[in-house]
């Protein structure tokens, strides 16, 4: 059975990991849920996550502000989580991704290049050659996921929008896409990353 935790990446007073052994893990304000939080924005038991057959799944319990995964609003009757999900309580207010330590379900999430870019989308981390150090910030690793989900192919602003930002995909401006595509510049080579006007950009050799 693999090893599931949670890294909360906002919303809190510090990112941290938060272990996933026991089922029903509720989410909600402290002291009510398994894991707290301080935000009155957040219902007492706000959403549970449930274990069933090695899988992963969340559901909202009703909660006055919602709970969404990737962007997408979730209900009572609940969705399927895979490692890397990102999860949004109560309209941005705290924002947690999911993790899995089994190794052979890391494994399978991995994609590797023709050309040096490797991504682990379980453990999120990113090669050129080497392992790079320190982690990308999650909205640059995302970015990049999905440039390197189909070698050559170009990707449009709204698509990079929907990875980056799921939780505001079509309120994303140009200029903050930019900036995140400078920030991978900044980490693999360059002239990797093509930019056509009007068609969006691409992972190239």
């Amino acid at each position: 059975m693999a090893d599931w935790f949670l890294i909360i990446e906002s919303g809190d007073s510090k990112r941290r990991r938060v272990q996933l052994g026991v089922f029903p893990h509720v989410l909600g304000r402290h002291p009510h849920g398994d894991t707290g939080f301080e935000s009155e924005l957040i219902s007492r038991r706000h959403a549970e996550i449930i274990e069933s057959n090695g899988a992963l799944r969340i559901s909202d319990l009703g909660s006055t502000n919602g709970t969404s995964v990737n962007g997408d609003r979730v209900d009572e009757s609940g969705v399927l989580l895979k490692p890397g999900d990102q999860i949004t309580l109560g309209k941005e207010v705290v924002t947690l991704r999911l993790y899995s330590d089994d190794k052979t379900r890391t494994q399978t999430t991995s994609i590797a290049l023709t050309g040096p870019i490797r991504i682990d989308r379980g453990a999120r981390d990113v090669w050129v050659n080497e392992e790079l150090q320190p982690p990308f910030p999650h909205k640059e690793f995302d970015v990049l996921a999905l440039l390197v989900t189909e070698f050559e192919k170009f990707y449009g602003m709204a698509e990079i929008a929907r990875a980056g930002w799921p939780e505001r995909p079509n309120d994303v401006s140009d200029q903050e896409i930019q900036q995140i595509i400078t920030g991978l510049r900044r980490r693999v080579a360059p002239t990797q990353i093509e930019n056509r006007r009007n068609v969006g950009y691409r992972i190239t050799a």
